[in-house]
């Protein structure tokens, strides 16, 4: 490779980058030049103090803040939020050590995208703040565009990203490299909800009701065959269609939480009831599509009986037995009950794809006709 293409590549990285870096050799100089961050990138602050956290891009801002009950989302109405994905944040700024320290003063700082975002410009960043609880800010900094290593003269792919550039907010700099941690910091607020969602394991009835159609079926327990519940005589389901979106709903996820006025939501909905061997019956409310996705509502009770009835000639070993299984099996169910009950107070949006698997006629879930055979010849 000559010198002429040696130029060349480190002319594109240094344009990719958005300014040509000094890694390392001006160091010294950016920490005497703001001695405010000297020995730290940002000022050293309490884990615990934290009380509210902020992510905030141009499009969107997200608030996560700690309340009597938890971690909430502001935007979602105080809805739960990911604990560990905000401790998580938290933590790593906390603990962040720049992989590279750049000589790039504030001039310089839109072309590396560290502008604080203000909803237009293409050179604002990703604000994320830490503040206490009397709303004073205990740490914040600026996440820029990706940054790029230094081009391989023998290799003929073009430098892969190590990291994106960031600065203290409110600073004159340094702006340094993070290398890891930070690719992704969403500043919408669903991506911030506490993901626990219903969970059911266990299935064993499902009844189905939506417009112009009814229909139920059951099984005696997994890997038992699905029948329907009064079919006419001979119609067995296709097991393979019916286990398939049966199983939609044992790990369901939801997208979003609705916040505006719920009601017109559901002004014709459609109902999926699913129970159990364990007794736990979850009826899910389904509202109008929206785009792709729909809204849902939910709520469980018990259908398992609250005492355990002793089979005929059962000894008392037995019976001491299988009445411990019962009252831990009881205890699960209602740690269950207890957990769906706190979801029964909000609206969700789901994929589209995972409800229509199941609000279809009885006749979809039936075994394909057999091929016609080709007229004798």
């Amino acid at each position: 490779m000559n010198l002429k293409t040696v130029l060349l590549l480190i002319s594109a990285a240094l344009i990719a980058s958005g300014v040509g870096l000094m890694v390392h050799q001006g160091r010294e100089a950016a920490r005497s030049a703001n001695p405010a961050q000297a020995g730290a990138f940002l000022p050293k602050f309490d884990l615990n103090a934290v009380a509210e956290v902020q992510v905030r891009d141009n499009s969107s801002s997200a608030t996560m803040r700690k309340s009597p009950e938890g971690w909430v989302v502001v935007e979602r109405g105080n809805y739960p939020a990911d604990f560990a994905a905000v401790g998580d944040l938290v933590q790593r700024l906390w603990d962040f050590k720049p992989a590279q320290e750049v000589i790039a003063g504030p001039s310089q700082f839109g072309r590396l995208q560290l502008l604080p975002p203000d909803g237009k410009s293409p050179e604002s960043g990703t604000l994320v703040e830490f503040k206490a609880a009397d709303g004073s800010r205990l740490a914040a900094a600026i996440f820029g565009k990706e940054s790029f290593a230094q081009p391989d003269p023998d290799s003929p792919f073009p430098p892969q990203p190590n990291g994106r550039f960031v600065v203290a907010a409110d600073s004159q700099g340094p702006v340094a490299v993070a290398a890891s941690g930070f690719e992704d910091l969403p500043a919408s607020p669903s991506k911030w909800l506490d993901p626990a969602f219903v969970s059911l394991h266990g299935l064993q009835e499902l009844a189905v009701e939506g417009a112009g159609f009814s229909w139920s079926a059951r099984r005696d327990g997994a890997g038992s065959p699905w029948v329907f519940v009064n079919a006419p005589a001979g119609e067995v389901p296709d097991q393979a269609k019916l286990e398939a979106a049966a199983s939609m709903l044992s790990n369901l996820r939801f997208q979003d939480v609705v916040t505006e006025p719920k009601d017109a939501l559901f002004s014709a909905p459609a109902r999926l009831t699913s129970t159990t061997a364990e007794g736990l019956q979850v009826v899910w409310t389904v509202g109008e599509r929206q785009a792709g996705e729909y809204p849902v509502k939910v709520s469980a009770t018990s259908q398992r009986p609250p005492t355990r009835s002793p089979a005929e000639g059962e000894s008392d070993e037995d019976k001491k037995r299988l009445d411990a299984e019962f009252e831990k099996s009881r205890a699960v169910l209602e740690a269950d009950l207890a957990r769906l009950g706190k979801l029964a107070r909000s609206v969700y949006l789901v994929p589209a794809n995972a409800v229509e698997s199941l609000l279809k006629p009885r006749s979809e879930f039936l075994p394909a006709p057999p091929a016609a055979s080709p007229p004798a010849p």
